[in-house]
């Protein structure tokens, strides 16, 4: 990221941001709220334009990552879906295994239960697997959604 540049509803939220990040880095985004760190990973996941300057994943412009966004695992601060609907633990991880392109009916990853089993393991809720997703505490719902953004690996 290069010099960028961030408005929101006509209020500049990022300015004049430089930063890079290496293959094997971890990085942390820390700041008091309101300060921006969730703008900045929109950005970089391409979902809001930059006024000005770079951001560049790999080489390319965050906004044309298209199938390759992948290479990027994300956590909402916040997720809403309806109580009722009887979703279970495996089934969320799997929805991270979908691709945004191809229909879900004509998908059929490879190693599906095998790659679920083993990211849920990762996170320390592999005996919830067959739980509804609905019925599981905050925290244990996080650990879950947490899994979903890692099980493609990105």
């Amino acid at each position: 990221m290069e010099n960028a540049y961030v408005e929101l509803s006509k209020k500049e939220v990022l300015s004049d941001i430089s930063f890079q990040v290496h293959q094997g880095d971890v990085v942390g985004i820390i700041g008091p709220n309101g300060a921006g760190k969730t703008t900045l990973l929109r950005v970089l996941l391409g979902l809001i334009p930059t006024r000005s300057g770079r951001v560049l994943i790999l080489g390319k412009p965050a906004h044309r990552l298209g199938k390759r966004k992948n290479i990027i695992g994300y956590l909402p601060q916040r997720h809403t879906y309806e109580q009722r609907f009887p979703v279970s633990v495996r089934d969320v991880v799997s929805m991270g295994l979908l691709s945004l392109k191809t229909p879900a009916i004509l998908q059929r990853p490879n190693n599906l239960e095998l790659k679920v089993k083993e990211v849920l393991k990762d996170v320390g809720m592999e005996d919830f697997i067959n739980r509804p997703f609905p019925e599981l505490s905050g925290g244990e719902q996080q650990r879950v959604l947490l899994a979903r953004a890692l099980v493609h690996q990105p």
